[in-house]
């Protein structure tokens, strides 16, 4: 049974980690360093977005704030020791899973070039961008509603009856 809340992947610290590369590499070839390099795979993945908008660089979107701490930490030990595909790692700007696939999106529907799309996966499974973009949708929704409950709020009023 999946311990992640759908795709959640929300957060308020840094969750999300940006690697430079020393070679170029399709996203198939870092996933598979990357997850050999940190002991993931066999069905753990404590990443949920994945992508290489150059060849060079790679943001990784971790599940959350404990797994991109122990990663960037682990990051900064590799480098010292072994010459492996990565060169450098810094924290990223985008936390969370629904940033990091809205501005991707964005960067889509207004028409900027995007040389490829990220790889998502819901409880280490990868799921297609049609069905991330439904996720976000539904959550950009919510968001709405929680918002607008807020801002219709009085102290003391209650709005829903559960």
């Amino acid at each position: 049974m999946c311990s992640e809340t759908g795709l959640a992947g929300r957060a308020e610290r840094p969750s999300a980690l940006m690697f430079r590369l020393f070679r170029k590499m399709s996203q198939e070839e870092f996933l598979h360093e990357f997850d050999a390099l940190f002991g993931y795979g066999n069905g753990f993945r404590p990443y949920n977005f994945v992508h290489l908008p150059w060849t060079s660089l790679a943001v990784v979107n971790f599940t959350s704030t404990k797994a991109c701490a122990d990663c960037f930490a682990l990051s900064k030990e590799v480098m010292k020791f072994h010459r492996c595909c990565i060169k450098g790692v810094r924290i990223a700007a985008r936390h969370g899973l629904q940033k990091n696939l809205s501005d991707f999106f964005w960067r889509v529907d207004s028409g900027a070039y995007v040389s490829r799309s990220p790889l998502v996966f819901a409880c280490g499974a990868p799921i297609s961008l049609d069905q991330a973009r439904q996720w976000l949708q539904s959550e950009a929704k919510d968001f709405q509603v929680v918002a607008w409950a807020h801002s219709v709020a009085k102290p003391g009023k209650i709005l829903f009856d559960l």
